[in-house]
């Protein structure tokens, strides 16, 4: 299992351990003499728990993934919006896919500087890009499988993987 199922089946256990805490809180209060607990209680409870959960766990996603990669790993950019079916994420909008180097694998190749870059996306596989950058003539470009630059495009300065090699350099 993988992706959403396992977000799914953390949503069912969470519904499962709110309604045992459910049940344990009646049955404690009926042994107790205490007036039995609303009928209504029970699913608006373990619902409410359920869509709590499923909120946290889409507001949380970035930094839960991002607290796990090593150190050498640098976050380049994010991308966040909302959907239909997460209506708030169009007031708060979510984090749902970043995109990252790893400075470890910077390389060297003639006068450019290539990089392996990671695009990461929730609820999908992780893609890799390789791409090539010139940091003295401000380009940049995707390496094909032979180790060729596709196509160099400008590199404006305010460009996250231009900042990251040419301004610090490679370590």
């Amino acid at each position: 299992m993988k992706g959403i199922g396992w977000d799914v089946m953390g949503v069912i256990a969470v519904g499962i351990g709110a309604a045992a805490i459910m049940y344990a809180l009646r049955h404690a209060l009926w042994l107790a003499g205490r007036r039995v607990l609303p009928s209504w209680l029970l699913p608006a409870a373990i619902g409410g728990a359920m869509f709590s959960y499923a909120i946290w766990n889409e507001y949380t996603w970035f930094s839960r993934i991002t607290a796990q990669l090593p150190e050498s790993v640098e976050v380049l950019g994010t991308g966040a919006g909302g959907k239909a079916f997460r209506p708030w994420s169009f007031i708060v909008p979510v984090t749902t896919r970043f995109w990252a180097i790893d400075r470890r694998e910077i390389t060297t190749v003639g006068d450019r500087q290539e990089v392996r870059i990671l695009l990461v996306e929730r609820w999908r596989p992780t893609k890799t890009v390789r791409m090539a950058v010139d940091c003295a003539g401000r380009r940049q470009g995707p390496v094909d499988s032979k180790g060729e630059v596709v196509e160099w495009g400008p590199m404006p300065p305010s460009d996250p993987l231009g900042r990251a090699l040419c301004a610090k350099g490679v370590a």
